[in-house]
């Protein structure tokens, strides 16, 4: 785990992933105001900000970084499902 922080497109993607999240949070602002953002509901976009933004990136992070890739844990649970479902196509 502490590998991937020596590489530097690690704190690249951070960054990136860091300002979408908070562009995303200031966007769902702007529309909940049409626009019209009073300054007592943009002192709480600040405060709950710093809360908002690492717990995102760490939920984030906690997919990429776990031992098993994201595709590996879902592909069984999605081969089981199509099992159990009858769709009603036969391709016989």
């Amino acid at each position: 785990m502490f590998r991937i922080l020596r590489r530097p497109n690690f704190w690249v993607v951070l960054l990136g992933d860091a300002v979408l999240v908070s562009a995303a949070y200031f966007l769902a602002y702007y529309l909940r105001f049409d626009g019209d953002i009073p300054a007592g509901a943009l002192a709480k976009w600040r405060q709950t900000l710093v809360w908002i933004v690492p717990l995102k990136l760490r939920k984030g992070l906690g997919a990429v970084h776990s031992k098993g890739s994201v595709r590996g844990s879902v592909g069984p649970a999605a081969g089981q499902i199509e099992h159990e479902t009858d769709w009603g196509i036969s391709d016989r």
